[in-house]
């Protein structure tokens, strides 16, 4: 019976420490979301490459940033 009541107070330690880092742990998942971009570009059209051809094509592409902060896109 003795052994009993040293183990109790141990067991209610490890308890509250263990519930302790719990409580720690749910509380980072409150964080905002992270900045991000999206790159959205059409179809290419082809290169002619011969002798004498230009080697040009123009392509639209359409940055997007869903987040509200800024980003800077090099």
């Amino acid at each position: 019976m003795a052994k009993a009541r040293s183990v109790r107070p141990a067991l209610m330690i490890l308890a509250v420490y263990f519930l302790s880092t719990w409580v720690g742990a749910a509380a980072v998942q409150a964080q905002g979301p992270v900045p991000d971009i999206t790159l959205s570009c059409q179809q290419p059209q082809p290169i002619e490459v011969y002798p004498g051809a230009t080697r040009i094509t123009i392509i639209d592409c359409t940055l997007e940033n869903p987040t509200i902060h800024q980003e800077k896109v090099n």
